[in-house]
C-alpha cells in the first residue's frame, strides 16, 4: 500500500516516468507476497490501468485493464464492484481507442453489475430493518 502511494504522490508531481516506475514495483511485490491471483494485486493492476489512461496510453492501460479484469472476475466473481469498477476503466481505455463498441458494451455491463450490487444492499437493508422493527414489536408486547 505505501508503495501504490509512493507512485500516486509521484503521479500527482508530475513525474510520469517515476510513477510508473513505481507501480509496476509495487505489482511484481505484491505478486510476489500474495500470488498473481490476488484481488490486491488485480487492484493494483487496475491502479496501473488508471496511471496510463490518465497519461493517454491507451495500449497500456487496456493490456494492464484486462489482466485486472481477468484476476477480479477469477478471485471475486463477475457481479462484485471492483470487477465492475475495471470494466468501465477498460471502456475508458477502449474510448482512447476510439472503439466506441467495445467501450459502450463494456459500460452497460458495468452499469448493471453495479445496479445488481446497489439492489441487494437494499434487499439486505430492507431484511434488517423489518427483523429489527418484529423484534422490537415482540419485546414491547412481551412487556404488556
Amino acid at each position: 500500500q505505501a508503495v501504490v502511494q509512493l507512485a500516486e504522490l509521484y503521479e500527482v508531481s508530475g513525474k510520469a516516468d517515476s510513477a510508473e516506475q513505481v507501480y509496476l514495483k509495487a505489482a511484481e511485490l505484491l505478486k510476489g507476497q500474495l500470488g498473481e491471483n490476488h484481488p490486491e494485486h488485480a487492484r493494483v493492476l487496475d491502479r496501473i490501468g488508471q496511471f496510463y489512461l490518465s497519461v493517454r496510453d491507451a495500449e497500456n492501460a487496456e493490456t494492464v485493464l484486462l489482466a485486472a479484469a481477468d484476476e477480479l472476475k477469477t478471485t471475486l466473481g463477475e457481479q462484485h464492484p471492483d470487477y465492475a469498477e475495471t470494466l468501465q476503466h477498460l471502456a475508458s481505455a477502449y474510448e482512447l481507442l476510439n472503439d466506441p463498441q467495445k467501450a459502450e458494451r463494456l459500460q452497460t455491463e458495468a452499469e448493471r453489475i453495479m445496479s445488481d450490487a446497489v439492489s441487494h444492499l437494499e434487499a439486505n437493508a430492507a431484511e434488517r430493518i423489518s427483523a429489527e422493527i418484529e423484534r422490537g414489536l415482540r419485546e414491547a408486547t412481551s412487556r404488556r
